[in-house]
């Protein structure tokens, strides 16, 4: 399975692309009295981010802009935090990211400031104990008279572990499950869980919804295994287990020719499929590993479509012995 840059901000990114989606976010999981104030009808997500690339391994953001029902447009800064525990200063994040969001009035000479509500939304597996309160970051021990001359604002605080993802349009419920359960030990049961909630979407958006939700997971929890995924499948929509496989296949082996053009593309389809394999079968064996490395880029592909059929080490065994004849090698 590939390791993919940055896993959290491509999901999460991924999930708010729709407009429905990141409507029902807004509808139900924010202050319901700011909510009454929101003509959700008419919302526009904003592509840009304000994270320098650096630090989003550790933050993804979203900025929406809303109509107000007063007249007038408010945004809606979304700071996603990766870390599995919080960060302290995460307050002062937000305070640089809400500055840029303003800085085209200081340029333009231009007030009143857009009105910005802010939230951070925080998956991690440690409680949240920091204050929401920017002001906290400040220590007034014998200068009190100094709080009323200093910022401060708060952001509003979305913990998809203490909240329960029951409420929204099925993609969003199965994305915030999703990011519910990926560092817990829980995962493997909960995949259920996702699958049934994503049959729910239209029937040609399934198989693509499923196959984002599992290459964001097996790049983020180790064990989440091959054979854990087809049993759920099977479960869940037998009817397009094969289908999803053989796509989810194809864009792992994709992801690595992507990625082999600096390292060789066959080099890290090899890898890829080696991963599959070992993690279907067990260990192979030295013999039969350096088989599966001298296979073309073609030959993999192949072998990645065909394994959802193997039921034994011996398909794979057959299926080898078919493909490197001896005038196959020469």
């Amino acid at each position: 399975m590939t390791d993919l840059p940055n896993p959290h901000d491509r999901f999460f990114k991924e999930l708010f692309s729709q407009l429905d989606t990141a409507a029902d976010f807004v509808r139900y999981y924010l202050p319901e009295d700011f909510v009454e104030t929101l003509d959700l009808t008419q919302l526009e997500i904003i592509k840009e981010s304000f994270i320098d690339e650096e630090l989003r391994q550790y933050f993804s953001d979203l900025l929406i802009k809303v109509r107000l029902k007063r007249g007038g447009e408010v945004f809606i800064y979304i700071l996603l935090e990766h870390k599995s525990s919080p960060d302290d200063l995460v307050a002062l994040q937000l305070l640089v990211y809400l500055a840029q969001i303003w800085l085209p009035n200081l340029r333009s000479k231009t007030k009143p400031l857009p009105l910005v509500f802010p939230v951070v939304f925080y998956h991690g597996d440690e409680d949240w104990n920091v204050s929401r309160s920017f002001n906290a970051l400040f220590d007034f021990t014998g200068l009190e008279s100094l709080r009323e001359y200093t910022v401060d604002f708060k952001h509003h605080l979305c913990d998809v572990s203490k909240v329960e993802v029951t409420k929204g349009e099925p993609r969003l419920r199965a994305g915030m499950t999703t990011l519910k359960y990926s560092r817990s030990d829980e995962l493997p049961s909960r995949l259920r869980e996702i699958f049934e909630t994503v049959k729910q979407l239209p029937e040609g958006r399934i198989s693509g919804y499923i196959r984002t939700v599992l290459i964001y997971l097996v790049n983020v929890k180790n064990n989440l295994t091959w054979e854990i995924i087809e049993l759920e499948l099977e479960t869940a929509l037998p009817e397009q287990k094969g289908e999803i496989m053989k796509s989810l296949a194809e864009k792992w082996i994709e992801e690595g020719e992507q990625k082999g053009v600096q390292i060789g593309a066959q080099q890290e389809a090899a890898k890829l499929t080696l991963r599959l394999l070992h993690q279907r079968f067990g260990i192979l064996g030295a013999e039969l590993d350096e088989r599966i490395r001298s296979l073309s880029t073609e030959q993999l592909e192949t072998l990645i479509e065909a394994l959802s059929s193997f039921t034994s080490k011996d398909d794979l065994l057959v299926w080898l012995d078919k493909e490197m004849k001896p005038e196959a090698q020469s």
